[in-house]
């Protein structure tokens, strides 16, 4: 037994290690876009961290919506933050990011449709770097969509406790080019 002894803990370190490797690259792989449940099939995808990149670092192809403070009796209006989107293979990519004041209660983004009077919960913003951060994904054919930041956790108080909200328009349809006015008196 004396000679197997100091091959005993090194062969524990290395089960260990590999364990942790293996759970690492589990749930690391397993990040894949979660549809959330919805009861006006309104359906919410998490974005993978490339796609959050392109969101955030932006290009010309990205678009921006502003988050306008709630207007509340009694209470001065809090925080603010944009929205920045990109429409692309059927879905739009979105992220938020605000600026609010530290908070107890986790602060949730939710979407509504302006055909349903029913919310789906988005994600919870998570604090970053530049403040509240979070990113998800819907289809295009949903659009527009209005973007809610609350701290309810429930449906039912979610429209009573907006703090910020602004909105995704549906993108325009191209145009055919025309004749200008001016062209067709001159002939």
């Amino acid at each position: 037994m004396k000679k197997y002894t100091p091959y005993i803990f090194p062969l524990i370190v290395i089960v260990i290690v590999f364990f942790l490797v293996y759970r690492w690259y589990s749930l690391r792989t397993q990040r894949s876009p979660m549809p959330s449940e919805s009861a006006n099939g309104l359906q919410i995808e998490e974005l993978s961290q490339d796609q959050i990149n392109t969101v955030l670092r932006g290009s010309q192809d990205v678009n921006t919506s502003k988050l306008e403070p709630a207007v509340s009796e009694g209470k001065p209006p809090q925080g603010r933050g944009s929205i920045r989107y990109v429409i692309a293979d059927g879905k739009v990519h979105f992220s938020v990011a605000a600026d609010l004041p530290a908070s107890e209660t986790a602060y949730r983004v939710w979407v509504r449709t302006p055909n349903a009077n029913d919310v789906t919960q988005a994600f919870m913003l998570e604090v970053g770097k530049g403040g509240y951060m979070g990113s998800a994904s819907i289809p295009e054919s949903k659009l527009p969509v209005e973007i809610i930041v609350t701290t309810a956790s429930d449906k039912a108080e979610v429209v009573k406790s907006v703090i910020l909200k602004g909105s995704i328009a549906a993108p325009q349809a191209s145009a055919t080019p025309s004749a200008s006015p001016a062209m067709e008196g001159s002939n």
